[in-house]
């Protein structure tokens, strides 16, 4: 109780410094938690988190390798797939990633047709393994710009992952935020 007083009593001297009204403060809110792990424990955090969605996923990566990351990502979407199936319900899906292409001279974000995502870089489920998914994936690069360098994930508006390592598998050490609470 301490601490929620605490934080009711900053509004006394700003009705503004919350993220949400004063009567929402007690209900919900934003809890950062930081992981400091390789990529594999984060890639399986994405994964429990994938495989729970109920409505949407957006990830967004600057690189993505076919790798055994990628194929954690890629085994969750197939059981969130079947979770999908099971309970007749469907999933909008929406991955980015940076893979540049000489037809990003003209144009920026390139829809990747349903037969590039099985391209052995890319390696991710076919159409047909992932029933009751609206999946689209698109290759966002910028040329004389660089690259598309964000790399994130939020689960049905309602939990955001921040991070910066990149879907491939590499012998580094990573640091991921994560925000769980509405996202505005």
């Amino acid at each position: 109780m301490k601490v929620y007083s605490d934080v009711v009593e900053t509004l006394s001297g700003d009705p503004l410094a919350n993220l949400v009204s004063p009567s929402l403060i007690g209900s919900s809110g934003v809890i950062p938690l930081s992981i400091v792990s390789v990529i594999p424990d984060i890639m399986r955090h994405y994964a429990d988190l994938i495989v729970h969605a109920q409505h949407e996923v957006f990830l967004a990566t600057n690189y993505w390798e076919n790798s055994h990351s990628a194929g954690i990502v890629s085994n969750s979407l197939r059981e969130l797939s079947k979770r999908c199936v099971q309970d007749n319900r469907t999933v909008v899906v929406k991955l980015m990633y940076d893979r540049g292409t000489p037809s990003q001279l003209i144009k920026n974000h390139a829809d990747v047709p349903t037969k590039g995502w099985q391209a052995p870089e890319v390696g991710l489920p076919s159409p047909e393994e992932l029933k009751n998914i609206s999946m689209q994936v698109v290759n966002y690069h910028r040329p004389p710009l660089g690259t598309f360098h964000a790399k994130y994930m939020v689960v049905d508006r309602r939990v955001a992952c921040l991070n910066s390592n990149n879907i491939q598998d590499r012998p580094n050490v990573e640091m991921m935020v994560h925000l769980e609470g509405p996202i505005v």
